[in-house]
């Protein structure tokens, strides 16, 4: 009598979506994630963040509000929740916003899945914490 081998599959790697649309050759944020061991995708724009997002299922997904570069994160949220795919409204979102926008964004939290953090110089920290927490509360990680 044989055993029947059993069929381990690779790792998942944990996908971050990443919509930021700048011509900055350096985004701290990307590095930061890729740093920690996860995989960072990049969309510049809704329909390529929808695609990608369907792509790589990722664990979490993080907008760089900015209205002038036709990023707002209220459009984002709007799409992200009225997307055909359900997994997609309950995928954990994390919004960096200029201070001016942080007021008017943060009536949208939820506190295990919309938060929304002010983009400054301290962030990067606040960045791996909040992921982390995120994660681990969604048992992603």
């Amino acid at each position: 009598m044989t055993a029947i081998p059993l069929r381990r599959e690779a790792p998942r790697t944990t996908c971050i979506l990443e919509l930021y649309n700048t011509d900055y050759a350096l985004n701290p944020y990307s590095d930061r994630l890729t740093s920690q061991g996860y995989e960072v995708v990049q969309a510049r724009t809704y329909e390529e963040a929808l695609k990608l997002a369907r792509e790589c299922d990722p664990v979490l997904i993080l907008v760089h509000d900015d209205p002038a570069a036709n990023v707002d994160a209220v459009r984002w949220l709007e799409m992200q929740h009225t997307a055909r795919e359900s997994w997609l409204a309950m995928t954990p979102l994390m919004i960096l916003a200029d201070a001016a926008r942080v007021p008017e964004l943060r009536i949208h939290e939820l506190p295990d899945r919309v938060i929304v953090l002010q983009s400054r110089a301290d962030t990067l920290n606040q960045l791996n914490r909040t992921v982390k927490r995120l994660l681990r509360l969604w048992q992603l990680e």
